[in-house]
């Protein structure tokens, strides 16, 4: 090779492993002297070959729906950079915790309460519930229907699931449980839905001689107004005796106020329930207790039922209507891969390819919007 030419060296087909990094150095005879001194160390890598050929694009392929009722995923997180916590797993560390509700003691310091929920198991996925009531109720979202304790929602369904303990406080323990199952539909441009059902997790035991909701009151906040049903609106009856273990529903229809253009609420629908709780020796008066849905919150999941609603502006586009979203639910967007398939496969390099997987649903790394100061 002429003096000060670039030295050439063809290495064989199998002779170096794919995806390994590998070094090397130099060091130069011209067939009589040796340099004195090696090069210094050079890097390379050899490199899977990616094919990146992609299918014609089909620009007719229709656009996913994305405001299907699909099943929100168990991993919920809130949007705008809150931190992530599975919301489905309530956890016993929520800053703020549930509490136990119960009624006044008598002369001789007997009450009963509803206690808190009990937790679901930390990182155990909820699966469908055998129970006819549930099933009942959520006709339609397969996934609001649970056997045991779990919130979940997408944009405008939120489903949230309770086992609660009723309590003869004189010993503490336990002695009727019943699942608790409120659902919120966000159905109607200026109406929403919520479907409420209670239902005993075994059979009433002897402890009890009745257990009788009484009563219930729906609360909104201001241009929000719920339509409160009368008992024969309940889908099967709302108290039991021992050995019994239906279930009994209640639907009740929200709506709000339209009448402001361009205006953003925030509405946070609740309900206080009582009932009058009738221990079985009949030497005492009826315990009159109340559950109030908002006190048994637990593990960061308080904020998963708040909607908001938006009226258009009044430079709104042309068709534009009033509607309403769970606004703590982090959505989801599907790619039309079909029509553009370079959109897609961009998206799935990002999530899979860099350090971070940023909108991988997988790896839990949500996407955030950072706008402009």
């Amino acid at each position: 090779m002429a003096s000060g030419g670039t030295a050439k060296a063809d290495v064989p087909a199998g002779k170096l492993a794919l995806n390994t990094n590998y070094v090397f150095r130099t060091n130069a005879y011209d067939g009589s002297l040796y340099e004195t001194e090696w090069s210094p160390w050079a890097k390379f890598r050899v490199e899977l070959p990616v094919d990146l050929t992609l299918p014609t694009p089909n620009y007719a392929s229709p656009n996913p729906n994305h405001f299907d009722a699909q099943q929100p995923h168990y991993y919920q997180i809130k949007p705008l950079g809150q931190a992530g916590t599975p919301l489905s797993a309530r956890s016993t560390s929520a800053a703020k915790d549930a509490v136990e509700q119960c009624s006044e003691p008598d002369a001789d310091g007997r009450q009963v309460c509803f206690g808190k929920s009990t937790p679901a198991p930390k990182g155990k996925a909820p699966h469908a519930s055998e129970k006819a009531g549930a099933a009942a109720a959520t006709a339609g979202v397969e996934w609001c229907n649970t056997n045991f304790e779990s919130i979940l929602a997408t944009r405008f369904i939120q489903c949230d699931v309770r086992t609660v303990p009723v309590i003869i406080r004189m010993d503490g323990v336990p002695q009727a449980v019943a699942n608790f199952m409120r659902m919120l539909e966000l159905d109607g441009q200026n109406t929403f839905t919520e479907h409420l059902t209670i239902e005993p997790a075994q059979h009433i035991p002897p402890a009890f001689r009745e257990i009788n909701f009484v009563g219930w009151n729906h609360l909104c906040e201001i241009s929000c107004t719920p339509q409160e049903q009368p008992v024969t609106a309940w889908k099967g009856k709302p108290w039991w005796v021992p050995g019994e273990m239906h279930s009994a529903t209640l639907t009740t229809p929200f709506s709000w106020d339209t009448s402001l253009a361009g205006t953003d609420y925030r509405f946070k629908p609740d309900i206080q329930i009582d009932a009058n709780i009738l221990p079985a020796d009949g030497k005492i008066r009826p315990f009159m207790t109340g559950y109030q849905w908002s006190l048994d919150y637990d593990g960061g999941t308080e904020d998963l039922d708040r909607i908001r609603c938006d009226t258009p502006a009044g430079d709104a586009p042309a068709g534009s209507v009033p509607g309403c979203v769970f606004v703590s639910v982090a959505p989801t967007y599907t790619f039309n891969a079909k029509a553009f398939p370079q959109v897609a496969a961009h998206a799935w390099l990002v999530q899979k390819a860099t350090a971070k997987h940023p909108g991988s649903m997988a790896d839990q790394k949500p996407l955030y919007y950072m706008g402009d100061e």
